[in-house]
């Protein structure tokens, strides 16, 4: 989520969360994951010095459950983490705006109820005419913050 006062902002497009699960992984057996599935297990994660809001918005996932993510391996950014999933025990947690492939190494499983987007974000009180245009070209709702 975007926490900017005086700031608004609506999805530009949305998917679903997924789990990337290494293929010798006893949650590969599942279709579909739950945040009970996965809440005890290595979550990898983004150097927070590289991007914060990585471990903020797993922090907010996790949230759901009252739980806190286990962190795992620290990468500096997610093609890294894509290239570790080749020899990792950890799972990942993304969405389909990554290019995260299934491999002979990985699989990719839904998270049951969560879903993630591209957002634009806005400042309250702009009423340019451009920017009313652009908005209406999505049809997803966001959030007054």
């Amino acid at each position: 989520s975007v926490q900017l006062p005086g700031y608004q902002w609506k999805y530009a497009a949305k998917a679903p969360v997924q789990v990337i699960v290494p293929v010798n992984h006893p949650l590969t057996r599942k279709s579909m994951l739950t945040l009970e599935d996965i809440k005890d297990q290595p979550v990898t994660l983004i150097d927070p010095a590289v991007n914060p809001n990585f471990l903020h918005d797993l922090r907010e996932l996790y949230r759901a459950i009252g739980a806190e993510p286990v962190v795992g391996e620290v990468y500096r950014s997610n093609f890294q983490i894509r290239f570790a999933q080749r020899t990792k025990t950890q799972i990942h947690i993304t969405d389909d705006f990554w290019e995260y492939h299934e491999t002979d190494f990985s699989k990719k499983i839904p998270l049951q109820g969560f879903e993630n987007g591209i957002i634009c974000v806005w400042k309250k009180g702009n009423g340019k005419k451009i920017l009313k245009a652009f908005l209406e070209r999505f049809p997803v709702e966001g959030k007054d913050l």
